[in-house]
């Protein structure tokens, strides 16, 4: 199915500061933060709501952390990131096994407050792609009923 599209674009705030760390069982240098985007949206008798989304955000190579996450990204940045959803699976405390989805960025630009970007594609000067390319593709040997 050389046709599927998964691609993602969110503009939003940096809720805190992003995590960086060695992967351990992906060999490979990570960003983890967390961007909140708000919307606002009128109710029926008039009131203004403002809804907040959260999203989990991913990126990969430590070329592009060091030189683009770790001096520009931090809590309150406004940023767009590009990139695809992935679904992810862990075991908490307790050993419950839970579900989420996170963004796994391959691109991050900075923003100003208008919205206009104030990077250009830093991957470039990074001389690296942020996201580490996968080890093997999913191998889908059953056939999708639809």
């Amino acid at each position: 199915m050389s046709g599927d599209i998964n691609f993602f674009v969110v503009d939003g705030y940096v809720g805190a500061d992003p995590q960086i760390n060695i992967a351990p069982e992906q060999k490979g240098t990570r960003a983890r933060f967390r961007i909140a985007t708000t919307r606002k949206f009128q109710k029926e008798n008039g009131e203004t709501v403002e809804y907040t989304e959260w999203f989990s955000v991913v990126c990969w190579g430590a070329a592009y952390v060091e030189k683009v996450i770790q001096p520009f990204v931090q809590k309150g940045s406004f940023v767009q990131v590009m990139g695809r959803v992935q679904n992810t699976r862990w075991t908490d405390q307790d050993g419950i096994e839970r579900f989420g989805v996170e963004v796994v960025a391959d691109r991050i630009d900075l923003l100003d407050k208008a919205g206009t970007v104030l990077t250009d594609d830093m991957s470039d000067e990074t001389g690296a792609a942020p996201v580490r390319p996968a080890e093997s593709e999913p191998d889908f040997e059953d056939e999708i009923p639809f």
